[in-house]
């Protein structure tokens, strides 16, 4: 209860955004708490990589205190939504935006790394032909 549904059989954003993730959980039923919970987990340990990597069972494992850690989590990573109050559903779609937010910066840092090897092997290649 109170996780990402898809409204009447259209794709929901919540599976758009996890298959542009490549995530295995597209497909999950993520209202039942333990696929949302492995779900979380994969986004952190893939994706977000917020956290160091010894603090991040409390995100795994499923009872009656994940809620709470994951509240927390999200304070950690910038969310602004309020926690307490605010549909798990709602939560996980944020916290899905900001991992495509943090996706999206890692392939630019990428694309800048790769384009300053270019240059530097132009400039290197001019220097030989010199």
């Amino acid at each position: 209860p109170g996780g990402p549904a898809a409204p009447g059989g259209a794709m929901s954003t919540t599976r758009r955004l996890l298959e542009a993730l490549q995530s295995p959980f597209a497909s999950a039923d993520l209202s039942e708490r333990q696929q949302l919970v492995r779900a979380v987990a994969w986004l952190e340990d893939r994706v977000v990589r917020a956290l160091d990597v010894d603090r991040r069972g409390p995100l795994r494992t499923c009872n009656d205190d994940w809620e709470g850690v994951f509240h927390a989590y999200l304070r950690d990573v910038g969310c602004p939504l309020p926690g307490e109050g605010t549909p798990l559903g709602e939560l996980f779609e944020w916290l899905l935006s900001h991992a495509i937010a943090v996706e999206y910066e890692d392939v630019v840092e990428e694309c800048e790394n790769m384009e300053e090897g270019r240059s530097t092997m132009d400039v290197e290649g001019a220097e030989a032909d010199g």
